[in-house]
């Protein structure tokens, strides 16, 4: 017990003088001094950023309905990146089917406020359907387009009445309505068979047909049967071109009349049995003659 008491005291010297009593120099190891600092951090940032804006090519229509009679105009916008009009670029223009319309131009340059424009036509084939127009430009290398969808319509002949609507009497004489047809580029079609008729059987037609003129007109004359006929009538004209069957009406006011009885004078305002007095009757026709 002793010895271990005395070996356990050894142990507690040594240690104390390798630590230098605890008070003095913490002495030389058997690897050397040294020391050393050390800090550590770190910052990051992150984020999605701005996507970078496109050029755009706007294609608007002034109707979306096109026929021969009825071109649209089509207009392309050419912005960049920033919104900014682009000026003297090169916009060319095309049809997606090609068989329905057709532009005025092929390409265009645009204008200081970046606008190109251009007639759409109907191509008159009688058919009808939908398309585009396609316009294309290119801004620093990149290639972009625009679009706009358009319908065709088909153009149809027709047919007039002229005047649409009329005043009638009997004592006035008859009044005169012309039917003009036209083909469906509007052009005049002469030798064209016209057939008229009246509704409500007021009036007399003085033809049942007629052909039309150079100008397109056929002609007919309306008369009211008699003093008395009172009323509206519908004068109709109808005709068929290209396998189409065409009318036009025109409406006519009638106003019955009766002749005119009047008392114009009388010789004397004292009658007696011995005294008696002339009364002048006037008596007018429709016309007003005596």
């Amino acid at each position: 017990m002793t010895m271990f008491r005395r070996f356990f005291s050894l142990l507690t010297l040594l240690a104390l003088a390798a630590c230098g009593g605890g008070g003095g120099n913490s002495g030389t190891t058997p690897f050397g001094s040294g020391s050393g600092t050390g800090t550590g951090g770190g910052t990051g940032t992150g984020g999605g950023g701005t996507t970078a804006g496109q050029p755009t090519l706007l294609v608007s229509l002034s109707s979306t309905d096109v026929t021969s009679a009825a071109p649209a105009t089509v207009t392309a916008t050419l912005r960049d990146a920033k919104g900014a009009a682009i000026a003297n670029a090169v916009v060319t223009l095309t049809t997606a089917r090609g068989n329905l319309a057709t532009l005025s131009v092929a390409s265009v340059l645009t204008n200081a406020q970046g606008v190109a424009t251009a007639r759409l036509n109907s191509n008159a084939s009688g058919v009808e359907g939908a398309d585009e127009v396609v316009a294309a430009a290119s801004v620093d290398t990149v290639g972009i387009q625009g679009r706009a969808a358009f319908n065709v319509k088909a153009d149809t002949p027709t047919i007039s009445m002229t005047p649409s609507s009329a005043s009638l009497k009997f004592s006035t004489g008859p009044v005169t309505l012309s039917a003009r047809v036209l083909s469906a580029t509007g052009a005049a079609l002469p030798n064209q068979l016209v057939a008229f008729s009246a509704a409500n059987g007021l009036v007399r037609l003085s033809v049942a047909n007629a052909l039309t003129n150079a100008n397109g007109d056929a002609t007919v004359s309306v008369q009211a049967l008699s003093v008395s006929s009172t009323g509206a009538e519908i004068v109709t004209a109808a005709t068929t071109v290209s396998g189409r069957d065409l009318q036009a009406r025109a409406s006519v006011q009638l106003t019955a009349e009766a002749p005119a009885l009047a008392v114009a004078a009388l010789s004397s305002s004292a009658i007696t049995s011995t005294t008696p007095a002339t009364l002048r009757v006037v008596a007018r026709d429709l016309t007003g003659n005596l």
